[in-house]
């Protein structure tokens, strides 16, 4: 085992390894490293919050984050309903926070930065707090500093808690790299890059200059996915699902192929397959098969609103045969309320 001159952060001895998470300390031995943990661990990260050109501030990552590690867990710091966002209540919320979080709240930018007044609180809170679910939005200090990329290497979901955000590697990302995510991933997937840009300027008042803004690939892809929402719909208003169901997968082909890759619209397509493989009434091999497709991908993301959605549905099969028919048919007919689900889907 190579000694290092650097000092072990606990009894200063020469050292012999780093803290295999963040790499960012040094130890001489495992009982050293026990002894430390306590003070390191609330500091102990894989991620530097960095300056980034153009950006104002960003999360780099320190080491290799393979995919669907966790990068952080965070609770939010401000949560309001809608009527609550006003200038006066984030004010007053702000005020009972420790120190540290209103020193990291008033480095948040607007769209006023870099240019025109001093940004209310107000200001800060709606261009940087996100939907939590029953017209309640929340702040979070740290996941707020990461940036978007239409490429993105990460994506955040929610957890067991209402009020706490996961953020997760979606893709291997290298050590030094930055971390993103796709703020738009609901509303983008047939957007151009102007289109995407307005709407990022619009809102946040940026422009993306990632990949796939700089070189469109994709605009073929975009047009064929327009016909096929069409022709998909049409289909499903007739109950057509052998149709559908062959449609859908050129979509679902689609979406894997795009460079302005959208995680959330993968998952979508990928469960929706599922069911329409079912209402097309493919053998249970082909379904166990989708399920299989779909299970590696949120294995891979490692989110928590990922595996949730896919064990509910999951749960409902055995070897690709659905436990209760009645669950997908009424009276041999596609019940419902799965037709207006997938409607809104494609």
């Amino acid at each position: 085992m190579a000694v290092t001159e650097i000092g072990c952060c606990v009894c200063s001895k020469s050292s012999t390894f780093k803290c295999s998470k963040c790499w960012q300390v040094w130890y001489c031995s495992k009982g050293c490293q026990k002894k430390g943990w306590k003070s390191h661990k609330n500091e102990c990260s894989t991620y530097e919050i960095q300056a980034i050109p153009g950006l104002g501030r960003g999360l780099v990552s320190n080491v290799p984050i393979p995919a669907g590690d966790l990068i952080l867990q965070e609770a939010a710091a401000i949560v309001c309903t809608t009527e609550q966002i006003q200038d006066t209540v984030i004010t007053n919320k702000l005020d009972i926070l420790s120190q540290e979080k209103i020193t990291k709240f008033a480095n948040l930018q607007s769209k006023n930065i870099p240019a025109g007044p001093t940004p209310s609180n107000f200001d800060k809170f709606t261009n940087n707090a996100v939907s939590i679910g029953d017209c309640q939005y929340g702040l979070f200090l740290t996941i707020a500093m990461v940036n978007h990329s239409c490429v993105p290497n990460a994506a955040w979901g929610s957890t067991g808690k209402r009020d706490t955000l996961e953020l997760r590697a979606i893709q291997d990302i290298p050590a030094e790299t930055e971390v993103t995510v796709n703020y738009i991933g609901d509303k983008c997937l047939l957007m151009s890059p102007d289109e995407r840009n307005k709407l990022l300027g619009d809102t946040w008042a940026f422009c993306c200059t990632c990949e796939a803004c700089q070189n469109d690939t994709d605009e073929s892809l975009r047009k064929l996915m327009v016909l096929l929402k069409n022709k998909m719909r049409e289909k499903l208003c007739l109950s057509d699902f052998v149709s559908l169901f062959k449609l859908h997968g050129q979509k679902l082909r689609a979406v894997q192929n795009m460079k302005a890759a959208n995680h959330q619209e993968l998952l979508n397509c990928l469960q929706v397959h599922v069911l329409l493989s079912v209402f097309a009434n493919q053998p249970g091999k082909i379904v166990k098969s989708l399920l299989e497709d779909w299970r590696s991908v949120c294995d891979r993301d490692g989110l928590y609103e990922s595996r949730l959605a896919f064990e509910d549905l999951n749960r409902s099969f055995k070897n690709g045969t659905p436990c209760d028919m009645e669950e997908f048919f009424d009276n041999n007919n596609v019940r419902k309320e799965w037709v207006q689900w997938i409607y809104n889907k494609l």
